[in-house]
């Protein structure tokens, strides 16, 4: 039956909408980059993408993009840059250029570089502050610490009853995470604490909250530093550890430069019968993502990494000295 412009439709189902664009944005930016054959995939990042250069020129014409949705980030020589940024993003995606990343935002990260001394840094101030003018905390006291130590809070069993409080405490959580993420490691265990009490919070969780708030306030300019002067095979390194409770955490970071490349604080579901059981499933994680900077930093970058160190975890003065893992 041939419809008519008098009729109304009801749809039962959508085909495309807001759960499937990200999708289909997706897959029609990766064809668009891979359809001449002058770009490939990272194998350890889809979201990473490197140009294929003509033998014996792969170094003046490296290029690397790394796509957030629709946000594109090009590195490489500025004659190759230039080229992309115009043919690929200017003319088939009328996007905005925004030209050299120096001293400018990009995902609501800043970015400071110093070529000559091969550092650099990222901060999120505009970012925090703006967050802590949408709650009313731009003048607020700032504190030393993000949350006081050995603090409990309780947890609170059944429905949540107060909904605006709960509103408000997960818009909080949502955007601190945020910065948590991109360059505030150092927010991350209050973060991860303070989330678990999502589902119903009460005035006391509230002001936890508020208390880390007023932490951001006073270190909004606080940047995430890499140094990168040293050799990398000098750079890197693990540290975790692992407690041996009726609910095992297992947890570490890793190290690049000075700064936090990653981080994680896993609960162990296995039933652990020591500490050391426990210790060595920490260690297993940080392995792996261990093993995954190697391959990235190879494969995509061309950077040779065969020794990466990590750090023992021991009692203070027991006067042990690190230990070296060495994967190939």
């Amino acid at each position: 039956m041939l419809a008519s412009t008098e009729w109304a439709v009801l749809v039962n189902k959508m085909w495309y909408g807001k759960e499937n664009a990200p999708r289909a944005w997706s897959d029609i930016r990766d064809e668009d980059m891979l359809k001449d054959g002058r770009y490939e995939r990272s194998k350890h990042n889809d979201c990473l993408f490197k140009n294929v250069p003509p033998p014996g020129l792969e170094e003046q014409n490296e290029h690397k993009v790394g796509i957030l949705v629709d946000d594109y980030l090009s590195v490489g020589h500025k004659d190759v840059t230039d080229a992309f940024m115009e043919e690929r993003i200017s003319k088939v995606w009328s996007m905005k250029i925004q030209g050299d990343v120096h001293s400018r935002e990009f995902m609501g990260v800043r970015i400071h570089r110093d070529r000559g001394a091969r550092v650099i840094e990222f901060d999120q101030e505009r970012a925090i502050l703006d967050f802590l003018k949408e709650w009313n905390m731009s003048d607020c006291k700032g504190r030393d610490t993000p949350m006081d130590a050995n603090l409990k809070l309780p947890k609170i069993e059944g429905k949540c009853n107060d909904l605006q409080l709960q509103k408000e405490y997960r818009s909080k959580i949502g955007s601190i995470m945020q910065f948590m993420r991109m360059t505030r490691s150092d927010i991350a265990y209050p973060v991860v604490y303070l989330s678990c009490f999502q589902a119903n919070p009460s005035q006391v969780h509230l002001d936890a909250v508020n208390e880390l708030m007023r932490y951001l306030q006073k270190t909004s300019s606080m940047r995430q530093r890499f140094d990168c002067s040293n050799p990398i095979e000098q750079s890197v390194y693990m540290a975790c550890d692992a407690n041996w409770e009726l609910e095992s955490w297992a947890g570490g970071h890793i190290n690049v430069f000075g700064a936090a490349w990653t981080y994680w604080a896993k609960k162990i579901k296995l039933v652990m019968h020591s500490s050391t059981a426990s210790e060595y499933y920490s260690i297993d994680l940080g392995i792996r993502e261990l093993v995954y900077l190697r391959n990235l930093l190879s494969d995509d970058f061309g950077v040779k990494m065969p020794v990466i160190p990590f750090w023992r975890i021991t009692q203070t003065g027991s006067g042990q000295k690190p230990r070296f893992l060495i994967i190939y």
